[in-house]
């Protein structure tokens, strides 16, 4: 099955191993972890889960992982369960997988699992060819929800959110409908100015074109000649 073994280690700076725990940032503080100074090329570490019932909304695996050296090799995430294992199949379906060198630091990953039978999950390492270099695990936590899912809210809480927000949508209804009441009124008001407006202008106009109709009659009828004067009168033998 596995040709070495994760150990149970302490935080150190002399090889490369993580100088400290994930939990309690501290050298003090322990993980798991797999020396890859043990070993051949391709030896593979597994690490198996207690069994896992299944859930309806499913389970999120969430793991902190170390991987430093060059060439440090792979580390898999696999599900397994009793069907799958009676077949010969040891490992599993694989869920996730890192290689390669990732620092010398703690990273964390999370893996959605839905499953419909009862469940346990493998870390499998596999050995990469340099002898130097680590994997190590701290705080694998599995919880009955998908990841990244919020947490159940309190009836009274959901009740208190929806007041709220059926409050906002009514006060912002209420302005809506004031402002449209205002433009309205303002538009009325604008259209009746125009309105004045123009019978100005047209009344204007209406008295220029009788200012110049009178002009016009009264220069046609000769009343501006003078009244005591009048051409008819003119003897010919004074013209």
């Amino acid at each position: 099955m596995d040709q070495t073994d994760w150990l149970r280690g302490t935080g150190s700076e002399s090889n490369t191993r993580p100088p400290v725990d994930h939990t309690t940032n501290s050298s003090s503080g322990h993980f798991v972890y797999v020396d890859s100074s043990v070993g051949q090329w391709g030896d593979q570490a597994f690490l198996i889960s207690d069994v896992l019932q299944p859930s309806t909304r499913g389970h999120c695996i969430t793991f902190w992982y170390h991987m430093y050296g060059d060439h440090v090799g792979t580390l898999r995430l696999h599900i397994n369960d009793r069907k799958t294992h009676d077949t010969g199949n040891v490992e599993g379906t694989l869920k996730w997988e890192e290689s390669g060198n990732k620092g010398k630091q703690w990273k964390e990953a999370s893996v959605s699992i839905k499953h419909d039978d009862s469940f346990w999950f493998v870390f499998v390492y596999q050995k990469g060819k340099n002898p130097v270099g680590d994997v190590a695990l701290d705080d694998v936590v599995v919880v009955p929800f998908p990841c990244y899912s919020e947490p159940p809210v309190d009836p009274s809480d959901s009740n208190h959110d929806t007041l709220t927000i059926g409050l906002a949508v009514g006060f912002t209804l209420l302005v809506g409908v004031i402002v449209s009441i205002l433009l309205f009124i303002v538009n009325r008001k604008r259209c009746y100015k125009e309105n004045d407006l123009m019978n100005a202008e047209l009344l204007d106009q209406v008295s220029t074109i009788d200012l110049s109709d009178c002009n016009m009659s009264e220069l046609q009828s000769g009343s501006f000649y003078n009244t005591t004067f009048d051409p008819a009168t003119i003897d010919s033998s004074d013209a």
